[in-house]
C-alpha cells in the first residue's frame, strides 16, 4: 500500500514551541518539548476560548494556524490518547461524589476538539477523528488520502497529543508531552510525500526520545529522505522525492 499527497500548509505548537522558526530550528536538533506555556488562542473570542482546556488550546492553535484553507474542507483530527486527561478529571470527581460539568463531559469525547474546530471555522464538512496506537499519525493519513481520492481538493489533517495521568503510565507506549501539527493536505504536487505500508520486516531497530508522532513532523521539517518506524511483522516507509 502507498498514498502520496502533498502539504500545501503547515503549523504546529508545543511549549516553548510557538513559531514556524522555532520549529524549524527545533528540527535540527530535536528535544522533547517540554514548559507550562498555554497557546494565547487569539484567534478565538473570549467567551469560547475559555471553556477550552490547554491542550485543546494547542491543537486549535496549530490548526488555525493554517493558511489557504477552503471554506468546506473535510478534516482529520489523530490523536492517541485524545481528551483522556480532562476525562480522567471527570472520573475522579465522580469518584468523590460530586457532580460532573455537562460541558466538561461534553468536551471530553475523542472528537471534542475537532468539533470545537469546526464550530470555530463555520466548516459543515465532513469531520474524522482517528486513534491507532503510536502510528496515529498513519492513520490520519490515511483517512484523509480518503478524502482526497474522493475528490476533496484539500484535506485539514491535525495530529495531537498530551500526557497521560500517572495512573495511566502503564499504558504509555511513547514519550510524553504535550504538542500539536497541523498539515493542509492536496493531492501529489512536485513535492509529494510518500507513505507506504510494508509487510516485510522492518530494516531498522531503534527507539527514539520523541513520541512517534513527533518523529513524523520532524521528518517532514528536515530534509531527511525516509522515515523507517517499525510497526510489528511490518513497517512504515515515510520518504520524498530526491
Amino acid at each position: 500500500m502507498n498514498v502520496a499527497f502533498s502539504v500545501k500548509s503547515w503549523a504546529a505548537y508545543a511549549p516553548s514551541l510557538a513559531t514556524r522558526d522555532d520549529w524549524l530550528i527545533w528540527a535540527k536538533e530535536p528535544v522533547l518539548p517540554q514548559g507550562d506555556d498555554v497557546a494565547p488562542l487569539t484567534q478565538v473570542a473570549p467567551n469560547v476560548r475559555r471553556r477550552i482546556d490547554p491542550h485543546g488550546r494547542s491543537t486549535l492553535q496549530a490548526a488555525l494556524g493554517l493558511t489557504d484553507v477552503p471554506a468546506d474542507c473535510p478534516v482529520v483530527f489523530g490523536s492517541q490518547h485524545g481528551e483522556t486527561p480532562r476525562a480522567y478529571g471527570l472520573l475522579t470527581t465522580l469518584a468523590s461524589g460530586d457532580a460532573i460539568s455537562p460541558t466538561s463531559f461534553g468536551l471530553s469525547v475523542h472528537n471534542a476538539i475537532g468539533a470545537q474546530y469546526s464550530m470555530i471555522r463555520h466548516n459543515p464538512s465532513q469531520l474524522s477523528a482517528v486513534s491507532a496506537g503510536r502510528f496515529t499519525a498513519e492513520a490520519a493519513v490515511l483517512e484523509a488520502a480518503l478524502f482526497l481520492a474522493e475528490g476533496a481538493p484539500a484535506v485539514v489533517m491535525v495530529v495531537h497529543d498530551a500526557p497521560l495521568p500517572p495512573d495511566y503510565a502503564k499504558f504509555v507506549s511513547d514519550p510524553q508531552c504535550e504538542f500539536a501539527w497541523a498539515w493542509l493536505l492536496t493531492p501529489p504536487l512536485g513535492s509529494a510525500i510518500c507513505l507506504e505500508l510494508s509487510t516485510a520486516a522492518s530494516p531498522v531497530d531503534r527507539s527514539s526520545m520523541l513520541p512517534h508522532a513527533l518523529e513524523v513532523f520532524q521528518f517532514f521539517l528536515s530534509d531527511q529522505d525516509e522515515l523507517i518506524a517499525p510497526n510489528g511483522q511490518s513497517f512504515w516507509r515515510w520518504s520524498r522525492p530526491k
